[in-house]
């Protein structure tokens, strides 16, 4: 049970690098005046970050 759990946690801060990074390109992109894709990348981190806090 205990590895189940730590595996579920994992998969949880996993999610929430990817999003990080994904706004992070988000800012890259926004700092260069590319303001379409700095918005498609901001919406995909949001939509982890919302799928990880349960918010839909």
């Amino acid at each position: 049970m205990k590895e189940h759990k730590m595996n579920a946690t994992s998969m949880v801060e996993k999610l929430i690098d990817e999003a990080d990074a994904y706004g992070k390109q988000g800012m890259q992109y926004y700092s260069m005046g590319d303001f379409d894709n700095a918005l498609t990348y901001y919406l995909k981190a949001l939509n982890i970050y919302e799928e990880v806090c349960g918010i839909r």
